[in-house]
């Protein structure tokens, strides 16, 4: 996407192109006249002569790119894959067969660079390419604009329910035509309770948390959700910004309310080591941090937001014991900043117990 729309915005800014070429031609022609007579004409001839040419290249440049965003998607997808997974694939000692279909797809897309190269060499002197790459990416943003939307009646908000999340025989799938993903799922959460959805990997905890937030299409069944939501992922999202402007986002700023969060999230210590404090630039998808301290940052920003229900992917995964006990204490358990608040913890790991027994469990079918 970050590729198409980039060319999309180098043909608005060349699109003027398209009416002052002509002009600059007919005034070429005229001024070449006066001073050539009609040996001005060849010029004007060879150039109708490469139209054609034109035509033929554009259209296997346009093939061709089309055959290298297929070989780069299938190599970025791969990658994500391989990093989402890559302890079991050390752990297994798989480096070497997924090394191959890497360095197969890479070579792949390779090809279609070299290729393109060389028809990039004979457009020196073509005037429409920026045409042809509007029309390609047109087509592909048109193609993911046209998906289908989500329901955005699939949850109703009933502030006059005693609880504040009830799914009554729900089943979910993540696109209209895809199989159900989770299926007859029957849940009530309590006001200002903490309820630990627990499951093996694969299980479909995530997939729930992501049904509730309204991202999954609903096939059937009733969800209700009692308040405003706010959501911790197990992959954090940082934006581009200070570590303050990352915790409040688009909430006002209050001192007192932030240094206490800072403090309950276990940020104090990092804020010492940034060399900005609170008012450190962190980069884009939080590259300067580690994945640790991104998912405190995440944790913060949901507590700042002073939502009403927190749902919560997992979000002591990245932490070490003892700052997992701390943020469990100080802030998801029962005596914590959100005792008030209506909790969802996902969870893979039964020893979460060891902090409280306070809590209620939901365990997924197999």
């Amino acid at each position: 996407m970050a590729i198409d729309t980039s060319r999309i915005v180098e043909f608005v800014q060349i699109i003027n192109e398209t009416w002052s070429s002509p002009l600059q031609i007919a005034v070429a022609m005229y001024l070449l006249w006066q001073q050539l007579g009609i040996a001005s004409l060849a010029g004007l001839g060879a150039m109708l002569i490469l139209i054609p040419i034109n035509g033929y290249i554009t259209g296997k440049m346009r093939y061709i790119t089309n055959r290298l965003m297929l070989h780069k998607d299938k190599r970025i997808k791969l990658m994500n894959e391989i990093l989402s997974g890559i302890k079991v694939l050390k752990l297994y000692a798989w480096e070497q067969s997924f090394d191959d279909q890497v360095m197969e797809k890479r070579n792949n897309e390779v090809k279609q660079l070299t290729t393109r190269a060389y028809f990039q060499g004979a457009m020196v002197y073509i005037f429409n390419s920026a045409t042809f790459l509007f029309s390609v990416s047109i087509k592909r943003i048109n193609k993911y604009m046209s998906g289908h939307e989500i329901d955005s009646q699939s949850i109703t908000r009933d502030i006059k329910s005693k609880d504040a999340i009830v799914v009554e025989k729900a089943s979910f799938s993540w696109t209209k035509s895809d199989n159900q993903t989770l299926s007859d799922i029957t849940l009530t959460v309590p006001k200002n309770k903490l309820i630990a959805i627990v499951g093996q990997v694969g299980a479909g905890k995530s997939s729930l948390l992501h049904a509730l937030l309204g991202d999954m299409n609903k096939v059937k069944g009733t969800i209700n959700i009692n308040g405003s939501v706010a959501f911790v992922p197990q992959q954090a999202w940082i934006q581009n910004a200070t570590l303050r402007q990352n915790i409040i986002y688009t909430n006002p700023l209050d001192e007192k309310k932030l240094n206490k969060i800072i403090d309950n999230c276990a940020l104090v210590q990092d804020l010492e080591i940034l060399p900005g404090g609170q008012t450190t630039e962190i980069g884009e998808k939080g590259i300067n941090l580690s994945g640790g301290q991104k998912q405190r940052v995440s944790m913060a920003r949901a507590c700042y937001s002073d939502s009403d229900v927190y749902l919560l992917d997992d979000p002591l995964s990245a932490l070490d014991a003892n700052v997992g006990k701390h943020i469990f204490d100080k802030v998801i358990g029962p005596n914590g900043m959100l005792k008030n608040k209506t909790r969802v913890l996902v969870t893979h790991r039964i020893s979460v117990n060891r902090f409280t027994l306070l809590y209620h469990q939901y365990f997924l079918p197999e």
